[in-house]
């Protein structure tokens, strides 16, 4: 297994950082960036420090009047397996290309702090991994047959700088996601399970910011997991996906528990953005999607007009003799599995495993591929999190059960369930990859993740999820609006210009405005309780108090919610398309 390391110098003029025999240099005064092959002496730079070894550079962002370098500085190993060592983030340092922001403007320095913010949020957040010996943004299929695609490459728009020059000595891919391993004996016989999930940056951000699809066919919380297992020399893969309902919709906060999902564009005209997302993962035989929404209450028109979209798509592809291309399947979960009660579930394996079985798994042995996966399962429910995290498991189950038959560790018709040690591993596995994805989505764990865990549903899982979904709120509501431009920010989805364009002055009317019903909101609630405790009876002047703050805290409180849209947290890089 290789190392990696970068060792960078600075003085007044210029940051160089090395790696083997190239250089990549940053101009202090220029902000250019160049790189060359030959190794030069930075001894003729006077003042230079004393070079400080890193583990990686993350990328390059251009803010105003300099560059940002994010270098990786402390790291921990997740696992290793037959292609190499896996690593996560554990700390990181900004470096500024230049010494002062003397030449920009006040409001430019202002956004700059902010940008520094962002990558601070995102940096801190849990879930960028990486590898130096093999592409850890590719599923294994694409690795072994060289296939290379961008769509988890979470830091690529930081690598532009890089790109620009021919510096690719100094590439580093990382994802964000969640990464775990694991390890368990069955019948004598040792078996590494590997558990990968990896986030699509094209339409990444914040629960009720992205939703939907875009016009270019990107997904919100748009997530490939893969799992691997190794027995000896042996490699097998399988591969799922999750993503938003590939529709143009929006269900941006408004201070509800749950907006109401709104589609943006006519029912035909949802058939162009279905098309464009269903070319995006068009490398299988055949794909289906399992749909998990209610069909009533806020979920049903999106669901109707999904379903519709699909099977208009289906009726395409059976007139070109292609009707195995694309599946669909309808599961209600929530009618299906009412209350605690999710043992239902097994309805919808079943209904499920003539497509687990048909389509194979990948198979490399002694670096040969034996299999390749030729089907596709893609998992929606409205968040993409709690429904969709426990079917994706089962499904995971049911294929670990054919592979592990297929490499001869159990015979056909043992039940793997009952196996105790690898029970426990795999359910564990699955429900922090779940609280992993749903924090960086939602802000919180997972919910329903008890089920996963323990093969049922609990009191106390029920109660965890109703402090989560009260978590939920208030994130979504009330910071989500930073949280979406962090991730803007990190991804490249927003670049900066030489332009002020966000500053607090586009928003101060609005704040004033909202600063003030907050502010006589709570003084309501304040003096109804004050008159409420304080004084021995309820004289009538009392009583007229108490129903004038309480009539107060009413009044302010529906105009709050009437105008939700200007009480939430909105990102203030890439607007909102309505407010």
């Amino acid at each position: 297994m290789q190392e990696s390391y970068i060792s960078l110098y600075e003085n007044e003029e210029f940051i160089e950082i090395y790696k083997n025999n190239n250089r990549l240099r940053i101009n202090r005064l220029t902000d250019q960036v160049s790189f060359t092959t030959e190794l030069q002496n930075s001894s003729d730079n006077t003042a230079i420090k004393k070079p400080i070894v890193y583990l990686a550079l993350f990328g390059i962002i251009n803010i105003h009047g300099g560059l940002l370098l994010i270098i990786i500085t402390n790291r921990k190993l997740v696992g290793e397996f037959k292609l190499g060592r896996i690593w996560k983030i554990t700390e990181y340092e900004i470096i500024h290309s230049r010494r002062n922001y003397l030449h920009v403007g006040l409001d430019q320095k202002a956004e700059n702090q902010k940008f520094v913010e962002f990558i601070d949020y995102s940096m801190h957040q849990n879930g960028y991994y990486y590898s130096n010996d093999f592409d850890l943004t590719l599923k294994l299929q694409n690795v072994y047959d060289k296939t290379t695609i961008n769509t988890f490459f979470w830091n690529q728009s930081l690598q532009k700088p890089l790109i620009n020059c021919n510096a690719h000595t100094f590439f580093c891919k990382f994802i964000h996601g969640f990464v775990e391993f694991t390890q368990f004996w069955i019948n004598n016989k040792c078996i590494n399970y590997i558990l990968v999930s990896r986030r699509g940056r094209n339409s990444a951000g914040t629960r009720f910011y992205r939703r939907g699809c875009d016009e270019y066919g990107n997904v919100a919380n748009f997530v490939e997991t893969e799992q691997i297992i190794t027995i000896n020399d042996d490699i097998y893969s399988y591969v799922q996906i999750r993503g938003s309902v590939p529709l143009l919709w929006c269900q941006y906060p408004n201070l509800k528990y749950k907006p109401y999902p709104n589609l943006e564009i006519s029912r035909d005209a949802q058939q162009d953005v279905f098309l464009g997302h269903f070319n995006k993962i068009d490398s299988y035989n055949s794909i289906v999607f399992v749909n998990l929404l209610d069909k009533k209450g806020k979920e049903l028109e999106l669901t109707y007009t999904y379903s519709e979209v699909i099977k208009a798509n289906i009726d395409n592809f059976k007139r070109r003799n292609m009707s195995n291309k694309l599946l669909y399947e309808e599961f209600e979960f929530h009618k299906e599995c009412p209350g605690l009660n999710w043992n239902r579930l097994s309805v919808l394996i079943e209904r499920m495993k003539p497509f687990l079985t048909k389509n194979d798994y990948l198979k490399v042995s002694s670096n040969r591929i034996c299999l390749v996966q030729n089907g596709l399962i893609r998992t929606n429910c409205i968040d993409c999190l709690d429904r969709t995290n426990v079917t994706q498991s089962l499904m995971a189950l049911e294929i670990i059960k054919i592979q592990l038959q297929e490499a001869n560790v159990i015979n056909c018709g043992i039940e793997i369930t009952k196996n105790q040690e690898f029970m426990s591993k795999f359910k564990n596995l699955w429900a922090d990859n779940a609280d992993m994805l749903s924090i960086q989505y939602a802000g919180t764990k997972a919910l329903k993740t008890d089920f996963t865990r323990y093969g049922k549903r609990t009191l106390s899982g029920a109660i965890n999820d109703g402090i989560n979904s009260l978590k939920r709120y208030f994130i979504n509501n009330f910071n989500d609006g930073f949280r979406q431009d962090s991730v803007d920010f990190i991804t490249g989805n927003y670049s900066i210009d030489d332009e002020i364009i966000h500053t607090d002055k586009q928003i101060n009317s609005r704040f004033s405005f909202t600063k003030t019903m907050w502010t006589a909101f709570i003084l309501s609630i304040v003096m109804f309780f004050i008159n409420i405790l304080f004084g021995d009876v309820f004289t009538k002047r009392k009583i007229l108090n108490v129903l004038f703050w309480a009539s107060c805290s009413l009044f302010c409180g529906k105009i709050i919610f009437i105008y939700g849209t200007c009480f939430v947290d909105k990102p203030t890089l890439i607007k909102v398309k309505k407010d």
